[in-house]
């Protein structure tokens, strides 16, 4: 066997003259890897895997050379700060995409207020390679509704038509079946362009992907950019601010703004991404349901008919003996949408020909969102109680840090959890063709976050000298009342759970002026789209004579 260090230099060496396309790691182990050992290699992977894409984005949506080059290295920056709250791991592509859109419109509004100071003379220069300005609009529409797409559709788009991976390389790589990657990829196509022709943009579904993967400037990524881009992000991600140096004062003015505006995209978004969560968290739960069935003494009654054969009467089953099979979805609606009951905690048994009509008045609805619980058998008579919970961070406060003459304004982090708590009681009939299953759950959820305005003013405070909020959120446990579902084969329980609103930027406002620190917070209280939204618990169950298998470990 080789030595260590040999085998370590032959892993170097591979590393180095192997083109990328020679990994087959996911972006998962390479994330845990930089997170939990600063890991600059598995980094640089990241960076070689998704810095075209990036570099793409910000150069369409800054229009010019120098300042997307500057958001570039700002995104990955931030990657290296926030790499723990990616989540899940696989799902990076569409959050690289995200910061880097954001990002780069952040650099284009810094770069128009320093031109119009300056009165820059020169509109434009060669050597930027800037785009006639048709084609350069015609980018710009594509990345603002390709950033609007569901996150399946999105994520499918960018793997395949902006990073170039062939359907079956990316479904590996997701961990996806290639026929679910190629049916995802083709109706966000279709999605696509459905939207590019709402804004007066007609790009058939079969040329989108040459349209988004046509910039001549995603070929590569500069080398001397992407050494300097994973240099200062393994400085960046040990320390609060990158080392004197290490970045230009413009990438560093880029990656403070935005690890501030994360916190308002976050923060206005906390009410949907709550409710989705607990949505989530109480499908997972229920999946596990405990139940009760006890086995029928009685055989099953004789029919008319010549070929009937007596039964012979089973023994009398004892309670924890029986199972039971469950299937339970979680349904968010917009509230007036008729669905199920209107009144918190009503319960509606419906059909399977009446469910199956319910489900279609409410398809197509953007706020309309639905996630189905793995079915699973659990033993009867044996009440549970299953607490989940998630922990979201909110900036309560901020530290003052003055650094080469410069101020800044570090956040606080406070942990707050919130979450699910369930318990689970049921029977089986006597005759078996029905199920009771009693429900006590509990929602704690941050109702609303308060912004309190924190204006800093230390000694010779240069111009402009910036201002922070800080959030007070409220914390509010909500009780259900314990609740008795009678279900049988082919009936399912429809529960009316709570209400909630969902926040969302008006699409009519400009993404820029979301950005500019005075504007934006008269946006969020003016131009933010408020949709009340009811929660429904959607359950069948019947008796299982057997136990279904247990679940592989790490199945969704």
């Amino acid at each position: 066997m080789a030595p260590a260090h040999l085998r370590s230099a032959v892993h170097r060496v591979r590393r180095t003259v192997l083109p990328p396309e020679a990994s087959d790691t996911s972006d998962g182990p390479l994330l845990r890897s930089f997170i939990e050992r600063n890991d600059g290699e598995a980094f640089a992977a990241l960076v070689r895997r998704h810095g075209r894409m990036v570099l793409g984005v910000c150069r369409r949506v800054a229009r010019n050379h120098h300042d997307a080059e500057d958001a570039f290295q700002a995104t990955f920056l931030v990657l290296a700060r926030r790499a723990a709250s990616v989540n899940p791991r696989e799902q990076l592509p569409n959050w690289l995409y995200g910061v880097a859109f954001r990002t780069a419109s952040k650099a284009r509004a810094l770069a128009a207020r320093r031109r119009a100071r300056e009165a820059r003379a020169a509109l434009g220069r060669a050597d930027e390679g800037v785009p006639p300005v048709e084609r350069d609009d015609l980018r710009s529409v594509i990345d603002r509704e390709l950033n609007a797409l569901p996150a399946g559709y999105r994520l499918a788009l960018l793997v395949c038509d902006l990073e170039g991976e062939s359907v079956r390389d990316a479904a590996e790589r997701l961990g996806w079946p290639q026929g679910t990657l190629a049916g995802r990829l083709a109706r966000g196509r279709k999605l696509l362009a459905r939207r590019l022709a709402s804004r007066g943009v007609v790009v058939p579904a079969g040329t989108l992907a040459a349209a988004l993967a046509a910039d001549p400037v995603m070929a590569c990524v500069p080398a001397a950019l992407f050494a300097s881009t994973v240099r200062a992000a393994r400085t960046g991600a040990a320390s609060p601010t990158p080392a004197a140096g290490a970045v230009s004062p413009a990438v560093a003015t880029l990656t403070e703004g935005v690890m501030m505006t994360t916190f308002w995209h976050r923060m206005k978004a906390a009410t949907a991404l709550l409710i989705l969560g607990a949505a989530g968290l109480a499908g997972g739960l229920l999946a596990h349901w405990p139940a009760a069935a006890a086995r029928t003494a009685e055989p099953p009654a004789a029919t008319a008919t010549a070929t009937a054969t007596p039964t012979k009467p089973e023994p009398a089953a004892r309670p924890g003996t029986a199972h039971l099979a469950y299937e339970v979805h979680i349904l968010t609606v917009p509230e007036g949408t008729r669905f199920g009951p209107d009144r918190e905690g009503a319960v509606e048994y419906l059909t399977q020909a009446q469910l199956n009509a319910a489900f279609k008045r409410v398809q197509g609805d953007r706020n309309t969102n639905v996630l189905q619980a793995p079915k699973v058998t659990t033993r009867d008579d044996e009440p549970t109680v299953m607490k989940v919970t998630d922990v979201s961070f909110y900036v309560t406060d901020v530290q003052i840090v003055k650094q080469n003459g410069r101020v800044l304004l570090n956040p606080v982090n406070t942990p707050i959890e919130t979450g699910v708590t369930l318990t689970l009681t049921g029977r089986a009939s006597a005759d078996r063709e029905s199920v009771t299953v009693g429900v006590n759950y509990t929602v704690t959820r941050v109702d609303k976050v308060e912004l309190l305005p924190v204006t800093v003013t230390p000694e010779d405070p240069p111009p402009g000298a910036p201002v922070q909020y800080i959030q007070h959120p409220t914390i509010n446990a909500l009780e259900i009342a314990r609740r008795d579902l009678k279900l049988s084969a082919g009936r399912h329980a429809v529960v009316a759970g709570p209400t909630s609103v969902q926040t969302s930027r008006d699409d009519r406002v400009p993404a820029e002026l979301w950005e500019v620190p005075v504007v934006g917070p008269v946006l969020t209280a003016i131009a933010t789209k408020r949709t009340t939204v009811r929660t429904y618990l959607i359950v069948s169950a019947r008796v299982a004579d057997e136990p279904a298998p247990a679940p592989r470990p790490g199945a969704k």
